[in-house]
């Protein structure tokens, strides 16, 4: 049998050695142990930390609308107008406004009845500029009728830059009568008043064999014409929306549109927008309240209105009436429309909301500056889901500002607190 060779002095030492697991040399070892796992912890703990920057969030200028998005009808009083003659000739624009007795359209029997207005129409056009000439003597107050002629003309433009044509072609009659008597001399003006003398007679036949086959449709009552007829006329009036049922608006269909309309005539400065929504996004309106509406199509502005009516609920929703007395002109052919109706606007500073924190009722955020916290008091206007839209009130640098940078997520904070990052 081979002899076994010497271990090692270290082995041989641990060879030799036995612990007691009460002795002092067990006992030393296990607290040098739990006192390294400690450490360990502590030390981890410590590098986390470090590791961990503060989270802030910068606070940043917003704003926000709130409202709803909806479809519904434009309400307005209306009276259709109709004709039963073979040929009708509308005398009015679309949108125009009419006085009461004015010529809305001409309806004739023939082709020929329509030729010999149109005659009588160029006749008289020319009869007025005549006229307007051969009023006064050559010469007359010439300084005068100068600046007549420039006031017309300066009324004229302001008018064409506003898109009345009807007020450029009322006034342009008499600005041609005036230049052409401005240049007149006294044989001119005499031939003047000889011809304007022997149009009118023509045109006075011209009205006698036009009785029986030429007739004039006229308005009512002063308002304003729309070309568009849709059968929604009857349907829909202002008087209506007071009683109309959320159940009714949502089956709403248009009559026959009557044989032999032309147009209708809208009577009142005042129309309206019918729609519907959900009982809980208008619980905040009552009538008289502003909103602001955007329509979709047709017309490119933000509109002012007022909350006209309210109704009752039926399943969760609410009939909802807005009017309006201006922009009559612009809406003479809108119906069925979608529109954004805006209640109310939101302007300050975006701060998330786990960053608000309440200190004896009053709500404020921790912002940090240079390496300290600093509590900051803010008023809450709006819950904007995950964010509060804030006031921003510049008169102290104590309240919120642009660009601070908000604490979030921080339990151990206070104010005056040094921040090492």
């Amino acid at each position: 049998m081979k002899a076994q060779k010497p271990r090692s002095g270290m082995y041989a030492l641990l060879q030799t050695v036995t612990f007691k697991k009460n002795g002092p040399l067990y006992i030393g070892l296990t607290v040098l142990i739990v006192a390294a796992a400690v450490a360990l912890y502590l030390l981890a703990g410590v590098l986390n930390w470090l590791d961990t920057p503060l989270r802030t969030q910068t606070a940043v200028l917003y704003e926000t609308d709130v409202g709803v998005y909806t479809t519904g009808y434009i309400v307005r009083q209306e009276a259709v107008l109709a004709s039963d003659c073979a040929i009708t000739s509308l005398a009015l624009a679309e949108g125009q406004k009419t006085a009461a007795g004015q010529t809305v359209a001409m309806g004739y029997a023939t082709g020929a009845a329509q030729e010999r207005q149109a005659q009588i129409a160029k006749s008289q056009e020319l009869l007025a500029q005549l006229r307007y000439a051969g009023e006064g003597a050559v010469g007359y107050e010439k300084a005068a009728l100068d600046a007549e002629i420039r006031t017309q003309l300066v009324s004229a433009a302001a008018a064409l830059r506003r898109g009345d044509t009807a007020a450029v072609t009322a006034v342009t009659p008499k600005l041609k009568g005036m230049v052409l008597r401005a240049s007149a001399d006294d044989k001119t003006l005499e031939d003047i008043r000889a011809r304007a003398a022997s149009l009118e007679q023509e045109i006075g036949e011209r009205r006698a064999q036009a009785g029986s086959d030429t007739q004039v449709i006229a308005a009512t009552s002063s308002g304003y014409f729309s070309g568009m007829v849709d059968g929604f006329e009857s349907v829909l009036t202002p008087e209506r929306l007071e009683s109309l049922s959320v159940a009714e608006f949502d089956t709403l269909s248009p009559l026959a549109v009557p044989a032999g309309a032309l147009g209708k005539l809208i009577t009142g400065d005042v129309w309206y927008y019918v729609t519907t929504a959900d009982e809980e996004s208008i619980a905040d309106l009552s009538v008289g309240t502003q909103v602001t509406v955007s329509f979709a199509h047709d017309l490119a502005r933000d509109l002012p209105m007022t909350v006209s009516h309210i109704s009752q609920a039926e399943g969760g929703k609410c009939l909802l009436a807005l009017s309006c007395d201006r922009y009559m002109q612009e809406v003479t052919m809108m119906r069925s429309q979608s529109a954004n109706v805006t209640f109310a606007t939101y302007s300050g500073l975006r701060v998330p909301k786990q960053a608000v924190r309440v200190d004896e009722g009053q709500p404020g955020v921790f912002v940090l500056e240079n390496t300290a916290e600093k509590w900051k008091p803010v008023e809450i206007l709006y819950d904007n889901g995950e964010t509060y839209i804030v006031a921003l009130d510049r008169s102290s640098t104590s309240n919120l500002w642009p660009g601070d940078e908000i604490i979030i997520d921080e339990k151990d904070v206070y104010n005056g607190k040094v921040v090492l990052q």
